[in-house]
């Protein structure tokens, strides 16, 4: 019988169990495998890129090392870390922008933004321009419960306050 079917009376057909039932275990090849690795992360595209809690980033983090801030100008100008570089990965010169900086290639470059996920999606694109080290640290408010100084830009506070009073003025 072909296909694990046998034939019955007339035209039915009964599935026949193989003699090895039950014995059979899937085994993910070793060099596809390592400890870290979970089930799924197999699926997933490309190298495991490294990621750092915000605390272990506020202790590991060498001072001369980049820290990206990776969302919009206008969420950067609302607060960021001291020492961070505004790259917005969503925009369409985001290699051109990082290319400008000048980073070093082999050494780690730690990226944020508010959730996490733009940052996923930097390190990523960073990989891919030839970054060694990209490193996603997740998010601003993650950093800051953890104890990292943010600052505001001057310019949206003097235009928040500005556009605050233009507003009062037009409502008396």
């Amino acid at each position: 019988p072909s296909r694990g079917f046998a034939a019955g009376s007339t035209s039915t057909l009964r599935r026949v169990k193989p003699a090895n039932a039950g014995t059979f275990t899937r085994r993910t090849p070793p060099h596809l495998h390592t400890p870290e690795m979970g089930l799924f992360d197999l699926f997933k595209r490309g190298p495991v890129l490294p990621s750092l809690s915000a605390a272990d980033f506020l202790a590991q983090r060498a001072p001369e090392a980049p820290v990206l801030d990776v969302r919009t100008s206008a969420e950067f100008a609302q607060g960021h870390l001291e020492e961070a570089r505004n790259v917005n990965v969503l925009a369409g010169d985001f290699a051109a922008q990082v290319e400008a900086l000048g980073l070093d290639r082999d050494t780690p470059v730690y990226l944020y933004c508010r959730s996490g996920h733009r940052s996923s999606k930097a390190q990523r694109r960073l990989a891919k321009l030839g970054f060694a080290q990209p490193v996603n640290v997740g998010s601003l408010g993650a950093l800051k419960q953890a104890g990292a100084k943010t600052v505001r830009s001057r310019t949206t506070a003097t235009r928040s306050v500005s556009v605050a009073r233009g507003a009062a003025r037009r409502t008396t």
